[in-house]
Order: structure tokens, then sequence, then C-alpha cells
């Protein structure tokens, strides 16, 4: 994965996790959201910054 796909990666679930802030999204939309991200990107260094 390079830097600009962890910075995506990581400016993604940002927003994800604004919008589960916010009540916008389900705790359950959130993690089958995340599984997605992780499954697409395949951060290395960004998941010890993701809960």
């Amino acid at each position: 994965m390079s830097l600009k796909e962890e910075g995506t990666y990581l400016a993604t679930m940002n927003l994800a996790k604004r919008l589960l802030a916010q009540g916008l999204i389900t705790r359950k939309e959130y993690r089958r959201f995340k599984e997605r991200m992780e499954e697409k990107y395949k951060p290395k260094i960004s998941t010890i910054f993701i809960e």
C-alpha cells in the first residue's frame, strides 16, 4: 500500500467515524464499512490509528 492509499484510507475512516458520532450511520454499518475498506486498501500503518 502506498502512502497515498494510506492517507485515503485514514481520511475515509475519519469521515466514517464522524458519521457514526453524529448518528448518521449505525455501529453495524460502520463495522461493515470498515471491513470493506480494510479489504480494499489492506492498510498496514493506518490500522494503529483506527479502532
